[in-house]
């Protein structure tokens, strides 16, 4: 693993509604949106446990990210999460593959690998390649 790039690119929170997100992030917050996107059904049940599609806004302040989520009802099942940008290489993915941590791969929209990773304690990361 590369220990001299390692950086926080965003973290993931819920909220009820677009207007929250308007409302507080947009007017109160300064923040603005970047873009936005639909997670399926099939992968917002393999990451999130979740049986419906989720609506994600990417709003942006100077260098600072975050994700909002759209959920109307609240879930039991954790989208909060940290995410982390760092170089993948074959040791460390083995060393995940074997780490007992529940985990989900899969390539993005951009051809580059990410992973969701969970701690003994339920908390959720994502690890994006550089």
């Amino acid at each position: 693993m590369d220990k001299e790039h390692f950086a926080l690119l965003h973290a993931g929170i819920c909220v009820r509604s677009k207007n929250e997100m308007e409302d507080f992030y947009q007017n109160i917050l300064g923040f603005r949106q970047k873009y936005s996107f639909v997670i399926d059904v099939a992968r917002a049940k393999a990451l999130f446990d979740i049986e419906h599609e989720i609506e994600v806004f990417l709003l942006e302040r100077k260098s600072v990210r975050i994700e909002l989520f759209i959920a109307d009802r609240m879930q039991k099942s954790a989208i909060q999460h940290l995410c982390f940008e760092m170089p993948f290489t074959n040791s460390w993915l083995a060393e995940v593959e074997q780490s007992g941590f529940l985990h989900h791969r899969f390539v993005n929209s951009h051809s580059k690998q990410t992973i969701f990773l969970k701690d003994k304690s339920g908390n959720l990361f994502e690890i994006k390649e550089i």
